[in-house]
């Protein structure tokens, strides 16, 4: 039945002789005692205020059956106005009542003035709706000190639950113990264009752990979906007798799939301060023993009773406590989405920035996730006491993402230089352009020399060919060093500089073939990037780490900015950049070194370098290995735990997946090296190291505001 907003009705229940006196009582449906039963039966479990209006000699059938109907029909109320015809009448009536608390009902004499009598019927019915409203209030104080507990004990563990599986679980179990369910399941509220109620979605059964989820649409085909559209209560003594006028039905296709018999139901909507419904609490069967495990036929029987009103105004307490937990948990998990959203903006940003870094921020996140589940799962020694907290796993996430944050700060030019004569264009072109001055000074140094100076034409044209010659050969040598590459030879590094001292001439000026800033680019000796520039490019490491230290972290992401800033320090202290003996750094800290190098390695998506083999890949691993640049015995455990192996299934192509020696790897020692006093190691993470600290002086500097 409904248990809020119901409909009622007065009934005046009268017999011949009272017949007359019920005819001003118009509010009132007129129904003889004997019929009283069968009209009960019929109201469709509708609030009935019932006035007895009686004549009649015996007193005890009326007791009787009022006592009957106090007991049996507690959505029935009563008062009692007996009219006796004579003294003898009035003392017989007044006997049997005896028995029956002396507010329901009221006895008059057969020389009761008529108009006292019909106020007194009018009255009634003041008295049984007050009546009903008492009842209601003691049925909510009418707790015992286990229900209290227990309710305290959900109100405490729903604010401090941040699993929300774990959360929903909760207050399935709690709900069932207090009411004595058999079975039980929540819905939440979820949302359609416009951000209306459109559906609920089954999130939770009790009957069945490991239920799919599925939606309902929120009207009357079902009875979670009616509840939740009307915003009202429901409570089904059988749900396979429902009144012919019900605007909801019952779904019986669970209890055939699983052999169950629903029969007593309580449904109620969970609703947020706004007044929204958020969820739907439905539960099942209340059982007599709570304890029992109950068969079908037994669920059929007396084994299941009907909800009471008591559990109603427990299921309400609850179902208020759970819809603020609820909601809470959502707006939470609504801001983590956000700040997740908002971080892999960024980081995609970064990545679509520079096509040389492929799709790094996104991948290195995934197997520096995968490397600390190994870590978790390792019965080694080293990772023993090694475990991750859900909020623990959250702001690893969540560092591995921010891991390259400062690469937004980093300019394209030098981010993608993939020549050392680039800027935003190749200025290669332009000294191409010089040499072909030079070719057009030697043509016409030959021409000149014939005709003007009457030299011997055979020789001069020797001349100009292996002038040309050595022209082209210059040319050749700066474009080959220009593309960069592992060593640039001392010999070369010689001849390029002799080359940029060969002077050619415009407009009658004399100009270096190659002036001092491109001389320094053509003669890097590894790579294309100059020291500044290298600087520059190292530099997103003090970008990163100013960027996310002056962020207001909560305390569970307290970890982020050591865990993402820390990829490009080594054991031995020789990384960037403060110099940071890795060692002393977070186990987390430490795998995304890992993580960071691994996915660069194998990455085929750089335009700068082939694909390369799984092999090869771990081969200059394991020689990072042997130099300190990373923790040997994480790497240890990323080999023996198949991680990269598994990462490999996933982002490279087959042809490239061969066989690792492991065991050589594994068997590489690293290089001894001095480690200072634990106060030493400590002054390198209050700053940069000195040139990066210069860097950030000029950074500084460059966005100064001026007055």
């Amino acid at each position: 039945m409904h248990v809020n907003k119901k409909k009622y009705e007065k009934l005046l229940i009268i017999n011949n002789t009272t017949e007359v006196l019920a005819e001003n009582c118009k509010d009132y449906k007129k129904v003889s005692f004997s019929d009283l039963e069968e009209v009960i039966n019929k109201s469709n479990n509708k609030v009935l205020f019932c006035t007895i209006l009686l004549s009649t000699l015996d007193g005890g059938e009326i007791s009787e059956k009022l006592n009957y109907f106090l007991e049996n029909y507690e959505h029935v109320y009563f008062a009692a106005v007996v009219f006796a015809r004579d003294d003898k009448a009035f003392n017989e009536f007044k006997n049997p009542f005896v028995s029956i608390p002396s507010f329901y009902y009221k006895l008059f004499r057969y020389d009761v003035d008529t108009n006292l009598l019909h106020h007194s019927i009018k009255d009634s019915f003041s008295f049984t709706l007050l009546h009903r409203t008492n009842q209601k209030l003691r049925i909510r104080l009418d707790l015992n000190a286990g229900d209290l507990r227990r309710i305290a004990y959900l109100g405490q563990s729903l604010a401090t639950e941040h699993d929300f599986d774990k959360l929903i679980e909760l207050i399935l179990q709690i709900a069932r113990e207090l009411v004595s369910a058999d079975g039980g399941s929540i819905y939440l509220v979820e949302h359609g264009e416009e951000e209306k109620p459109e559906r609920i979605r089954f999130k939770k059964s009790v009957l069945i752990l490991d239920a799919d989820e599925f939606t309902l649409p929120i009207d009357s085909s079902s009875i979670a979906g009616y509840v939740a559209m009307t915003n009202e209560p429901l409570i089904i003594d059988d749900v396979h007798s429902l009144p012919e006028d019900a605007e909801y039905l019952f779904n019986a296709d669970f209890d055939k799939v699983h052999d169950y018999y629903t029969k007593s139901m309580m449904v109620i909507p969970m609703i947020n301060h706004e007044d929204e419904v958020i969820g739907i609490l439905q539960l099942i069967n209340r059982k007599k023993d709570f304890a029992k495990s109950l068969s079908v036929e037994e669920m059929k029987g007396e084994a299941v009773i009907p909800f009471s009103r008591k559990d109603f105004e427990l299921l309400s307490a609850i179902g208020g406590q759970a819809a603020v937990a609820i909601e809470n948990q959502r707006l939470i998990m609504g801001q983590k989405k956000l700040l997740e959203s908002f971080i892999q903006l960024i980081a995609e940003a970064i990545d679509s920035k520079s096509h040389y870094t492929g799709a790094h921020c996104e991948r290195v996140p995934i197997l520096t996730l995968m490397l600390a589940e190994a870590a978790c799962a390792s019965s080694d020694e080293l990772f023993r006491d090694f475990n991750l907290t859900s909020d623990q796993w959250y702001e690893l996430k969540i560092a591995a993402w921010l891991h390259d944050c400062g690469k937004i700060t980093t300019p394209v030019h030098v981010m993608d230089k993939s020549t050392k004569l680039e800027t935003i264009t190749d200025r290669v072109e332009t000294v191409k352009a010089r040499f072909q001055i030079l070719r057009n000074e030697a043509k016409l140094k030959y021409f000149e020399n014939i005709h003007q100076e009457k030299q011997d034409e055979i020789e001069q044209q020797k001349l100009y060919e292996k002038r040309i010659v050595n022209i082209d050969l210059m040319e050749e040598l700066v474009c080959e060093a220009n593309t960069g590459g592992e060593f640039l030879e001392q010999q070369k590094i010689d001849r390029i500089k002799k080359i940029a001292e060969i002077k050619y001439t415009i407009n009658g000026e004399k100009f270096d073939l190659l002036n001092e800033e491109e001389l320094g680019n053509l003669t890097i000796s590894k790579g294309t990037l100059t020291d500044e520039e290298r600087i520059t490019i190292n530099s997103h490491m003090v970008e990163t780490a100013s960027m996310l230290e002056k962020l207001p972290f909560p305390k569970q992401l307290k970890n982020v900015p050591e865990y993402a800033t820390g990829h490009h320090e080594k054991i031995d202290g020789t990384g960037y950049p403060k110099g940071i003996y890795a060692g002393d750094m977070s186990l987390p800290a430490r795998m995304m070194v890992i993580a960071d190098v691994f996915e660069a390695l194998t990455a085929g998506d750089r335009p700068y370098k082939p694909a390369m083999k799984l092999s090869r890949a771990m081969e200059i691993m394991g020689a990072m290995k042997v130099d300190n640049h990373f923790d040997p015995n994480l790497f240890d455990l990323f080999i023996t735990s198949k991680t990269y192996f598994k990462y490999a299934g996933t982002f490279l192509s087959d042809e490239l997946i061969d066989e690792v020696n492991e065991e050589k790897l594994l068997a590489l020692k690293p290089k001894d090296f001095t480690l200072p006093p634990v106060s030493e190691r400590n002054k390198r993470r209050q700053g940069f190291l000195p040139k990066y600290e210069e860097y950030l002086n000029e950074r500084d500097h460059f966005h100064e505001i001026k007055p």
